[in-house]
């Protein structure tokens, strides 16, 4: 799953929706994108996504943020707990990615 930022522009508060796919899992996505703040890091984005199966189920979220470089537009820290439940067993994984200068 990537960050895709919205072709339009956007103020704090203002959120944009994409759909994101796992195709060898085949599972769907629907990922809703809140820019929250401005910090002296960057642009801090909320990230919601809500996981589904093949047949439209619901299968778990995932929750986190990525602070984006106000220049660059890269993402400099990025935190996100993702929980699934698929065949019998829930998988709970936590991710956190800091850039290293």
């Amino acid at each position: 799953m990537a960050l895709a930022y919205p072709t339009y522009p956007i103020a704090i508060g203002d959120s944009s929706d994409t759909e994101s796919e796992l195709t060898q899992l085949k599972i769907k996505g629907k990922v809703k994108n809140t820019l929250t703040e401005k910090t002296a890091q960057g642009y801090k984005i909320a990230v919601v996504t809500e996981y589904k199966d093949e047949s439209g189920l619901p299968i778990g979220t995932s929750d986190g943020y990525y602070i984006i470089d106000p220049t660059t537009h890269y993402t400099t820290y990025s935190s996100n707990t993702t929980q699934l439940e698929m065949q019998g067993a829930k998988i709970i994984t936590s991710l956190e990615v800091k850039e290293i200068k």
